[in-house]
């Protein structure tokens, strides 16, 4: 029974979804949960040298801390995450190096140090 009249209807709850442009619908414990239909890379490396997610490079050698990646809005759906760096002068240089990236995700920070190839730190 639906709105009062009694029929066949489909189980799926993604039948009629409501989701925006490039999003798809996906059951999440029996209910209908749009999610982006696509993923995003976005990179830095080196001196700090950076790739932002819609795949433009660009190099940028301040010496501070930055947030690179923040989630706003109000969608409850989205995780809330953010991405900062902290650049350094390198000695005896005009130039800047990435000396860390913190990244924020679900209540933990995950810590990434330059030198220190292949190993992060976790809270």
């Amino acid at each position: 029974m639906k709105n009062g009249v009694m029929d066949c209807y489909s189980t799926d709850p993604c039948q009629d979804p409501e989701c925006r442009e490039k999003e798809i619908c996906v059951v999440m414990n029996n209910k209908a949960v749009c999610v982006a239909q696509s993923k995003a890379t976005w990179w830095l490396f080196g001196d700090p040298h950076y790739s932002t997610f819609d795949g433009q490079p660009f190099s940028f050698m301040g010496t501070c801390s930055y947030i690179l990646v923040n989630k706003t809005g109000k969608d409850p759906a989205l995780l809330q995450f953010s991405i900062q760096t902290k650049n350094e002068l390198r000695v005896n240089s005009k130039g800047s190096f990435l000396k860390s990236a913190n990244i924020d995700l679900s209540g933990h920070r995950i810590t990434i140090l330059t030198g220190q190839r292949g190993t992060v730190e976790i809270d």
